[in-house]
């Protein structure tokens, strides 16, 4: 099973992870001639688990690939959609060969930004990321922490190795936590504002208590 997903299971509170089938997956092979590796392991183990389908952006489900032309005219696969449609998480046709390869944004079909440095990371940090929205313990509410708090946050919290290098506008996408179970999305954007944005909660009340006191008096609502 993927490594990751011991820790996805924790934020989504989730027993049990539900996959596509064979003959599922060899449909979509049909459409794209190869998927890599670590996607059609990923499909195969948790593609169709429930709790995932709900977010703040969307999975593209691989039956969907076939009721929807207009992913026809990208030029690779698209794996997410965000929720307003700006832009779209995609595979170049030319890496589906790899077994875990990098993933990009992709705007107005033609512009390409490097999102992740492989599937394996995307698919950690966007599904952490979705995770952040659904906590069934939450200030429900986008917090901020100005720069001269950033250093004690940082000590507070441990950050997790995986990160989306660029969503909508550029945004740097960070992860942190303190105890297992809660999970703290810092979202970054490149104008020097003075400020992190931030989104924190858990799936669990003792871990959401855990992580509020150490933000507490750190940040405060956007």
């Amino acid at each position: 099973m993927l490594s990751f997903l011991d820790l996805i299971k924790k934020l989504y509170a989730v027993k049990s992870f539900h996959g596509y089938t064979d003959k599922e997956i060899d449909s979509l092979k049909q459409l794209f001639g190869n998927i890599p590796a670590v996607l059609e392991e990923y499909y195969r183990t948790a593609g169709k688990t429930k709790e995932f389908q709900y977010g703040q952006d969307l999975w593209v489900k691989p039956e969907e690939y076939k009721g929807h032309s207009w992913y026809n005219n990208i030029d690779g696969m698209v794996i997410l959609n965000e929720n307003q449609g700006v832009c779209q998480a995609c595979i170049k046709r030319e890496d589906l060969s790899l077994p875990d390869p990098p993933v990009y944004n992709n705007y107005n079909e033609d512009e390409w930004e490097l999102c992740a440095s492989s599937v394996s990371e995307f698919l950690v940090s966007m599904l952490a990321y979705n995770s952040a929205f659904m906590f069934e313990y939450s200030p429900e509410d986008f917090y901020c922490i100005e720069d001269q708090n950033i250093k004690e946050f940082q000590s507070r919290l441990e950050k997790y190795p995986f990160e989306i290098k660029s969503w909508i506008g550029g945004i740097r996408i960070t992860f942190y936590n303190n105890s297992p179970g809660n999970l703290a999305v810092v979202m970054e954007e490149d104008d020097n504002s003075g400020y992190l944005q931030l989104i924190y909660g858990a799936s669990g009340k003792d871990a959401y208590n855990k992580l509020q006191k150490a933000l507490e008096d750190i940040c405060e609502p956007f």
